[in-house]
């Protein structure tokens, strides 16, 4: 198991322009998913994350996941291959990548950082501040060729897991993620069982469920007679649903 506190978030660093980027960070955890059962009748409420790399709870989350989901991926494996590519990274790079990895038969996980420069209205750091930009690779296999990424080296499993989680998931300054097909999570399918009452405020939300159940104190609705009720009020409710 790879323990969570290896990713390194600068606290200093979000109290920088990182903390007022995007709307749904301001929102994070303060709405959710409204949810009626439709064997039982039961209402939940699911708060639901913003799951931002701009956020700095959903980032370090997101980044100890990947870390664990690196280590668990690569436990038979005493070395790594690793590679930086700085600079600009664009699709036909990714494209490229994928296919050297398919002819190789290896698998990696691939962190792209911000660049120094953005023009696309996020907050700007440079190479004083130490935050990385360019590419990072991790694979299974040697992925270097003609084109980038030209060279990497070997290095151990626990030093490519350091690496990972203190240098290339350095928070903030993560742009994205991604996994090669072998790599990535296989999750279960949604069951189904439940009707989603779409996205609502937190207070508001269980106002509404606690209504319900003041009007049905002994379940004696249906699940599909809570469900409306539920979708009524909600609705009633509209101006207090934020």
């Amino acid at each position: 198991m790879i323990p969570a506190w290896n990713v390194q978030s600068e606290k200093a660093a979000w109290a920088s322009p990182w903390g007022t980027t995007i709307e749904s960070v301001g929102w994070c955890g303060k709405s959710g998913l409204v949810l009626v059962h439709k064997v039982s009748g039961r209402a939940k409420y699911v708060p639901m994350p913003c799951n931002s790399w701009l956020c700095p709870d959903c980032s370090k989350k997101r980044a100890e996941e990947i870390v664990k989901q690196f280590g668990d991926k690569t436990t038979w494996m005493d070395r790594v291959w690793f590679a930086r590519v700085r600079g600009e990274w664009l699709t036909t790079d990714r494209k490229r990548l994928n296919k050297r990895r398919q002819l190789k038969g290896h698998e990696y996980v691939l962190v792209r950082r911000y660049p120094v420069f953005m023009t696309s209205g996020y907050p700007l750091f440079n190479k004083a501040n130490g935050y990385r930009r360019g590419v990072w690779i991790f694979a299974s296999g040697d992925l270097s060729g003609k084109l980038p990424p030209t060279t990497g080296r070997f290095v151990t499993r626990r030093f490519a897991i350091d690496l990972l989680a203190a240098e290339a998931l350095l928070l903030p300054g993560v742009a994205k993620t991604s996994f090669s097909v072998g790599w990535k999570e296989k999750r279960d399918p949604p069951t189904g069982m439940s009707w989603p009452l779409g996205l609502h405020g937190r207070d508001a939300s269980r106002d509404a469920i606690e209504a319900l159940y003041r009007f049905d104190p002994h379940l004696v609705l249906s699940p599909e007679e809570a469900r409306d009720y539920l979708a009524d009020y909600l609705v009633v409710h509209r101006s207090d649903n934020r």
